[in-house]
Formats: C-alpha cells, structure tokens, sequence
C-alpha cells in the first residue's frame, strides 16, 4: 500500500440480494485474471429423501437437506463477499449505527 492510500473501513454496508441465487455460483468458478484459477465454491447438498419409506423420515431428511443448504449458502455468501467483492463478513455488533 502506498503511503498516500489509507485503508477505508466500511460500518456498514446494505444490499438486496435472493440467497437462493447463490446455488448457481458453480457456473463462475473464473473470476478474473489476478484471481485463482482452480477455486471452488461450498458444494451444495444432495437431494436424498427420495430412499426414505415412511414420512416421518422423508421429512426428517428434508429438513436436514433445508438446514445444511442453509449453511452452503450462507458459507457461498461469505465466499462471494470475500472473492469477488473483496470484502470480509465480520459479525453483528449487536448494536445500532450512529452510535454516539
């Protein structure tokens, strides 16, 4: 960084964006000259409810299949924010802005 370059840290930063859209990141796996050629994104799970006999189980295996693309998501988003953007997800401060 050159002397005259100060870092710029953003408190915060708002945007839209459809976390189920994030499953098709596998199609971008080049970002660009300067990135890493042989990144990949957080796999995603695999739909495997269909073996399961009784309800009870089919549901169970459903909401595990919800819960752990959750995280694969969340995981994507992360990525994205951090590869593409440039920019690192930190936790909430668990206060408002403009604090005094």
């Amino acid at each position: 960084m050159a002397s005259s370059e100060r870092p710029v840290i953003i408190d915060h930063l708002a945007f839209t964006v459809q976390i189920s859209a994030l499953q098709y990141l596998d199609c971008a796996t080049r970002l660009g000259p300067e990135q890493e050629d042989n990144f990949t994104w957080e796999r995603m799970p695999k739909r495997d409810w269909n073996l399961c006999k009784t309800p009870y189980a089919r549901q169970k295996r459903i909401d595990a299949y919800q819960s752990k693309c959750r995280a694969v998501l969340e995981a994507r988003l992360s990525q994205f924010m951090a590869k593409v953007l440039g920019v690192m997800l930190r936790p909430m401060r668990g206060r408002g802005l403009m604090v005094i």
